[in-house]
């Protein structure tokens, strides 16, 4: 049989075309799969929910590791002041926990990290960044870690995510408005 014969003999609908040679495997692998649970008690959605409870512990390890690291960049540009290293550092702390820390179970901290992410964005060059502002979305994530602030409906931490974004908006308008001017 020839390549395309082979291709074909799947009749599946595609079209392989001349080119395409089709590579029979030697020994056939269904023989090796597992059938599924004999049992009809198991719960898929159950069983996803406790690897989930168990691994949470892990997940509150890593978003604190990240804090700190979140931490460490913003002392830095305390230091040491805001120019490209320092920027870029605190830049892409925040950036990761901005996209990972819902999956982790913390979207308010997401919030707050993309709400930094704006600012920083604000002034590139980190010469019209004010300090106090950069220093209370860091604090505010670092809070909300500490105090395993996960749910979205907390009404103190959804005002102060609030806020935060507000003065952030205000000020990236601002300085969008004075630079460009």
């Amino acid at each position: 049989m020839g390549s395309n014969e082979a291709a074909n003999a799947f009749d599946d609908g595609f079209d392989f075309g001349p080119d395409a040679e089709v590579i029979a495997p030697k020994i056939d692998l269904r023989s090796k799969a597992k059938p599924k649970r004999a049992s009809t008690s198991f719960d898929p959605v159950a069983a996803a929910e406790a690897a989930m409870d168990q691994l949470g512990v892990r997940f509150d390890m890593w978003l604190a590791e990240q804090i700190g690291h979140l931490t460490t960049a913003w002392q830095t540009t305390v230091n040491e002041g805001l120019d490209a290293v320092t920027m870029d550092a605190l830049y892409r702390t925040a950036h990761d926990l901005r996209g990972e820390a819902s999956t982790f179970g913390y979207p308010l901290v997401g919030e707050v990290c993309g709400s930094l992410c704006h600012l920083l964005d604000a002034s590139p060059d980190g010469r019209f960044l004010p300090p106090a502002l950069i220093a209370q979305h860091v604090q505010a994530a670092r809070a909300m870690v500490t105090e395993k602030a996960k749910d979205t409906t907390n009404p103190t931490a959804r005002k102060l995510v609030a806020k935060l974004a507000e003065v952030t908006r205000e000020y990236a308008d601002r300085v969008r408005v004075s630079r460009d001017g």
